[in-house]
């Protein structure tokens, strides 16, 4: 028992650490608003995945996600197709606070978890390794980051591998510990 709060520990340290060190950009309203011209499709169930699209691979949702200071949670989903040689993959969050003075982060890794973090859950193990995105405002309920609009930002990802994503955003309006986390999702890329 020692060793997992010990672990739980250091794995909550090391991203906040992540997190603080790293101060948010100036993100234009155009970058957060672009609009992917490709199919859709939500993975909120965990049950839909790529073939719908032409593409291949896989998508699920994990992990809690707790309710924000708008009384919603925070559900991540992909958008575009999980095949990467089409090029439309992204991410999109929703339920949100709007709250312009504040920003949030796609993260992302290859190990998933699933523990109390802030005011909700970590899903994605920071000892197995955790990047980020660039940070981005919130100012609206939705909040989405695609390949079309930073493709540096999704590089790493190659077919047949399998990477969590996660957002973390602050709400400050919500007391506690000020930030709060989406689900997870867990992408197996396809060609």
């Amino acid at each position: 028992m020692k060793i997992i709060f010990t672990s739980s520990l250091l794995a909550v340290s090391l991203l906040a650490a992540y997190i603080y060190a790293n101060q948010p950009e100036q993100t234009t309203l155009d970058q957060v608003q672009t609009v992917i011209a490709a199919p859709t499709t939500a993975v909120d169930d965990g049950s839909e995945t790529a073939a719908a699209l032409g593409g291949n691979g896989s998508a699920y949702t994990y992990c809690n996600a707790t309710p924000n200071s708008f009384g919603s949670t925070a559900r991540i989903n992909y958008i575009g197709s999980l095949g990467l040689a089409q090029n439309t993959f992204g991410l999109r969050v929703t339920g949100l606070p709007v709250q312009p003075q504040t920003f949030g982060v796609f993260t992302y890794g290859g190990t998933q978890m699933n523990v109390p973090f802030g005011n909700g859950y970590l899903c994605i193990n920071p000892l197995g390794g955790l990047y980020r995105m660039t940070p981005q405002l919130l100012t609206d309920t939705t909040v989405s980051r695609s390949v079309l609009e930073a493709p540096a930002e999704f590089q790493l990802f190659q077919p047949a591998t399998s990477w969590n994503f996660q957002f973390w955003y602050r709400n400050p309006a919500a007391g506690g510990a000020g930030f709060n986390l989406s689900d997870g999702l867990n992408v197996q890329f396809g060609n």
